[in-house]
């Protein structure tokens, strides 16, 4: 299409995380690596998830400033699907912070890739 240089597929839900005595809600989004681009999303720590990442459903993540706070930069979140399954996501990078915006807290994010993303 014209004048349209990227495009990301995008699956939103919430995600109940813990980390030792910690637990909370945070939006997760399950994309692609170029969402971060499209986003103008940039590093502060670790690296974005790739392709590969993508290929293989790997159980990686990326997360914004506000979970690094209340999750303490944990190594890997233990994420409760529901009430049957339960899974590990190894924290690979961390998001530099954006702060407030029309729709809240844009540093309360976890990116996943969009084959990890199970729809909440």
């Amino acid at each position: 299409m014209a004048g349209i240089a990227a495009l990301a597929p995008v699956r939103s839900a919430s995600l109940s995380t813990i980390y030792l005595h910690n637990a909370r809600t945070s939006a997760v989004t399950g994309t692609t690596p170029v969402y971060f681009q499209i986003n103008k999303w940039t590093l502060a720590d670790g690296r974005f998830f790739t392709d590969a990442d993508l290929r293989s459903g790997g159980a990686v993540c990326v997360i914004g400033n506000t979970v690094r706070q209340e999750l303490f930069w944990a190594a890997t979140i233990r994420r409760r699907q529901d009430s049957h399954r339960q899974g590990l996501l190894r924290v690979i990078g961390l998001l530099k912070t954006k702060g407030q915006a029309g729709m809240g807290d844009q540093d309360d994010t976890i990116i996943v890739p969009l084959s990890t993303c199970s729809g909440g």
